[in-house]
């Protein structure tokens, strides 16, 4: 049963600026925070994409109507870009797997 919710998303500098999970209830997992543990070798930065992992799944599995996959549009300037921003995201899919997490529909795993 589809709820008859429509949420808009309004920034005052630039769209989704200063946003997170806590505040603006996105799901999105921490994707950021992979990059700042793989890249800076911080192990408090893996750490965070697993409990973002971790709310993604229970959300997704407690109320499945109110959590999707929305496709967004990532620019890559370069070659280089497209393919570490492609193995960076099979990197979290693989990430979610191993976490018991959900992974089907939300990176196109």
């Amino acid at each position: 049963e589809e709820l008859p919710f429509s949420v808009g998303l309004v920034e005052a500098n630039d769209f989704a600026s200063e946003t997170s999970s806590r505040s603006s209830k996105l799901i999105h997992g921490g994707v950021r925070y992979l990059e700042k543990a793989v890249f800076g070798f911080d192990f408090q930065q893996l750490k965070l994409v697993f409990e973002a992992l971790s709310e993604r799944s229970i959300l997704a599995h407690q109320a499945p109507f109110l959590v999707h996959p929305i496709e967004t549009i990532i620019p890559c300037y370069s070659l280089y870009d497209a393919i570490l921003f492609w193995v960076g995201m099979k990197t979290y899919d693989l990430l979610a797997v191993l976490g018991g997490g959900v992974v089907g529909g939300f990176s196109g795993f």
